[in-house]
């Protein structure tokens, strides 16, 4: 796949989505992009990741762990909330 980014609200409130992982190739993740998205694994791993937008997991109350890689660039984090 070519996608390398989950927009800003990409998956805001999908609360019908039962289980979800995301890709190792994705590098930026969109403002909001999962907020109260409770479809997603309990640990997620972000293999090449260079930035997270605002509140891009606000309220994941299945996430207990994000996981960066040595091998991820952070350009920037804005108050991303686990």
């Amino acid at each position: 796949s070519n996608v390398k980014s989950i927009g800003n609200y990409g998956f805001c409130e999908c609360t019908s989505i039962s289980s979800f992982k995301i890709p190792s190739i994705i590098r930026y993740i969109g403002d909001f992009a999962f907020q109260r998205c409770n479809g997603i694994d309990s640990h997620l791993r972000l293999k090449y990741i260079e930035s997270i937008g605002k509140h891009a997991f606000d309220g994941c109350q299945t996430l207990d762990e994000l996981e960066i890689s040595s091998k991820s660039c952070i350009i920037y984090i804005l108050n991303s909330h686990l």
